[in-house]
């Protein structure tokens, strides 16, 4: 009987073992971007039902895409011009931890590629969510603020719009131009053919985790961070498992991702801010709300310029 309990005691840490990588990297992420200030912030204050407060942040809507591309891109473009040197040394730091991967990157190949049906199982499912399928997140997000009245649903849909397009459809492809070739193509991990379309970094991995950090950003909930994290951890995960990128590709698509995504975030959030801001001039808005007194009904209106 103690054998049995041992046996099933094994079989299960087998299971969950596969999935420890991308589950710790997930709540490492998640963690991380708590302690930089990239979470939402939330406004607890209430307003009285009778009287509906005038919104404090300008909404975007499908409409103003070209815009925020044009200005999201002036500032991601020059970015690096406003960085000091704490920046810097994030970036040193991060192609640092990029290049050390690379070294183990056979090694991790191998351990990622054990056997396992479970991982197989997870791992097939959530895969998609960095190709195509994940080009619905946004469509679903900004539909359900369209249909909800919710402004903050539609702004996160645009910000992940606008952090797919950069992270996966500018950034990474400039990057692959190293020519690295795949595992699968059995020509090692050092691999170069420079000038030529290559997979560092993985695309799946970009997409995955700009999508992420985006809503992981947007949205306070531990949760939420940790789900959306978790869902893009094992997304990078897949593709190493699936032979399809090296451990160094997936990471490094994973940080360009969570990067772009965040600043994105950070970017629209205080342009949202400050085109409201006090002193500053906003559109005219009149906004009707019904009222009853001691008269009956009555019809209030207000006004602001």
């Amino acid at each position: 009987m103690m054998s049995e309990t041992m046996r099933s005691v094994r079989g299960v840490f087998r299971r969950v073992r596969a999935l420890a990588l991308p589950v710790s990297a997930a709540l490492m992420l998640t963690l991380l971007t708590g302690a930089f200030g990239l979470e939402a912030q939330v406004n607890g204050s209430t307003q009285a039902a009778a009287l509906p407060a005038i919104p404090t942040q300008r909404t975007n809507t499908v409409l103003d895409l070209p815009d925020l591309v044009v200005k999201d891109g002036r500032q991601l473009a020059s970015l690096p011009m406003r960085w000091h040197g704490r920046d810097w040394i994030l970036l040193a730091g991060a192609v640092a931890i990029v290049g050390v991967v690379a070294a183990f990157d056979r090694r991790l190949l191998d351990a990622a590629q054990a056997k396992n049906a479970s991982a197989d199982w997870v791992t097939s499912r959530l895969e998609p969510f960095g190709g195509t399928e994940s080009f619905g997140v946004p469509v679903v997000f900004y539909l359900t603020g369209a249909l909800t009245h919710s402004s903050h649903e539609r702004q996160v849909g645009l910000d992940c719009i606008l952090a797919s397009g950069f992270a996966s459809g500018l950034v990474t492809p400039l990057i692959q131009r190293v020519g690295r070739s795949r595992p699968s193509a059995g020509q090692g991990t050092y691999s170069f053919d420079g000038g030529t379309a290559g997979h560092f970094p993985s695309g799946h991995s970009t997409q995955a985790f700009a999508l992420a950090s985006v809503i992981a950003a947007s949205y306070s909930s531990p949760w939420v961070k940790s789900g959306a994290y978790t869902v893009a951890s094992v997304v990078a995960f897949a593709r190493v498992r699936h032979n399809a990128h090296f451990p160094s590709d997936v990471l490094a698509g994973a940080l360009i991702g969570t990067a772009i995504g965040c600043t994105i975030v950070r970017l629209n959030r205080s342009s949202r801010e400050a085109s409201t801001a006090p002193g500053e001039s906003r559109r005219a808005q009149i906004m009707l709300f019904p009222g009853f007194d001691e008269r009956g009904p009555s019809l209030g209106v207000r006004a602001s310029f």
